[in-house]
């Protein structure tokens, strides 16, 4: 039997390599921090500015801070399935190797989605509001600890778009959801999708619509990727399929 002392042993080799590959992309990313400000600075148009004397440092460290936890992913996940494979059984293994690239790859999507539709899209409409004529003057002077907070909001909320195909795809491979329960309450879905869509994007339909979408698109996916990725995966290694795939083939025939 293997002591318990090993476990812990390599689960804190394990960790060590993730945060010293953290502190390490952390620490390249403020050397290079000039050239993300001046990108977005180019994408805005207008100025910077901050109004206290450590805001400029810490808005620095929170965009190096997030970019390095988004590169790093991999290498966590990569980490975590090397210590968990062991105790796994094959269709577990299989089941979690997928699930660590799929939320890898859709967390990714999701918050390039999230920069490149709604912080383009928000910025756009709200800095509309600007006014210079005779009568009045409104300028807009972003001010840089609360550009980083909104962005950091959108990427938040990027991620929470990817949990929603990742659970659907796991509780229909662990057969807590049915298919056919799903496909009978589909326009209910499509309803809470488009609430939260209305809500989440900004003011305007064309964004709206957009993250609809998204939403639909990835929840469509995740579906499919649970009836017949895996189980395909599952044939492959000599294991029947989930009774929904089966399910499923057998309404189709």
């Amino acid at each position: 039997m293997i002591p318990f002392q090993y476990y812990t042993s390599e689960l804190k080799n394990r960790l060590n390599y993730v945060l010293v590959s953290f502190l390490l992309v952390v620490t390249v990313n403020l050397l290079h921090i000039r050239t993300v400000l001046s990108y977005l600075q180019h994408m805005i148009k207008k100025p910077f500015i901050y109004t206290s004397l450590t805001e400029a440092f810490f808005s620095y460290l929170t965009i190096s801070t997030l970019t390095a936890a988004v590169l790093t992913t991999p290498i966590f996940l990569y980490q975590a399935e090397m210590f968990l494979t062991p105790a796994l059984k094959r269709k577990e293994h299989s089941i979690c190797s997928i699930f660590w690239k799929m939320t890898w790859m859709v967390s990714i999507i999701s918050m390039l989605f999230s920069y490149f539709i709604f912080f383009n899209t928000g910025v756009s409409f709200f800095s509309s509001f600007e006014t210079q004529d005779a009568s009045l003057t409104i300028m807009f002077l972003p001010k840089l600890s609360d550009l980083v907070s909104t962005m950091v909001k959108l990427l938040a909320f990027g991620i929470l778009i990817s949990v929603i195909p990742l659970a659907i795809f796991i509780l229909i491979d662990f057969e807590a959801l049915n298919v056919n329960k799903i496909k009978k309450k589909r326009k209910v879905i499509i309803s809470i999708m488009l609430i939260i869509a209305t809500l989440m994007s900004p003011p305007d339909i064309l964004s709206q619509l957009i993250t609809f979408v998204f939403l639909f698109m990835l929840s469509e996916a995740s579906i499919i990727l649970a009836l017949i990725k895996i189980n395909v995966i599952m044939e492959t290694v000599g294991l029947e399929p989930t009774t929904s795939c089966l399910q499923s083939r057998r309404s189709t025939n």
